[in-house]
C-alpha cells in the first residue's frame, strides 16, 4: 500500500454551483482528506479514507470496494470514485494508462507535430 499523504482538494467548484447545492457524495469527495494513488495500469486506483481505511477504485469498470459503493451502488458512484475523477481532471495522479498528465500532454503535442 501507498503511504501517499492525504490531502483534500482544492476549493475548485465547477463556476455557477455553491458547494451547498452539492450532492451530498460529492461535496464530501471534494472536502474530505484522501490520498489517491495509481494501483495498476487500466485504471485501479487506491484510496485512503480519512477514516484510514484503503479502497480500490476501478475507473474502467467503476467499481469500488467501500461498503457504500457494494451495498448501496449510488448512481455517480460512492465518494471515492468521484474523489479519483476529480484528481484525474485536476492531473494530480497518474492516468489510467500510468503516463502522468504532464507526458499524457507532451505525447499528444508530438503526435500532432508535423
Amino acid at each position: 500500500m501507498s503511504s501517499q499523504q492525504l490531502s483534500a482538494v482544492p476549493e475548485t467548484v465547477p463556476q455557477g454551483i455553491a458547494r451547498a447545492d452539492l450532492e451530498p457524495r460529492t461535496k464530501r469527495a471534494l472536502e474530505e482528506a484522501m490520498a489517491v494513488s495509481l494501483l495498476e495500469k487500466g485504471g485501479c486506483y487506491e484510496v485512503q479514507s480519512a477514516s484510514g481505511n484503503w479502497y480500490e477504485v476501478d475507473v474502467a469498470e467503476e467499481t469500488c470496494t467501500c461498503p457504500d459503493w457494494e451495498y448501496r451502488t449510488p448512481e455517480g458512484g460512492c465518494k471515492h470514485l468521484r474523489r479519483v475523477d476529480v484528481e484525474l481532471k485536476l492531473g494530480r495522479v497518474p492516468r489510467p494508462d500510468g503516463r502522468l498528465p504532464d507526458q499524457a500532454r507532451t505525447s499528444l503535442n508530438q503526435q500532432r507535430s508535423p
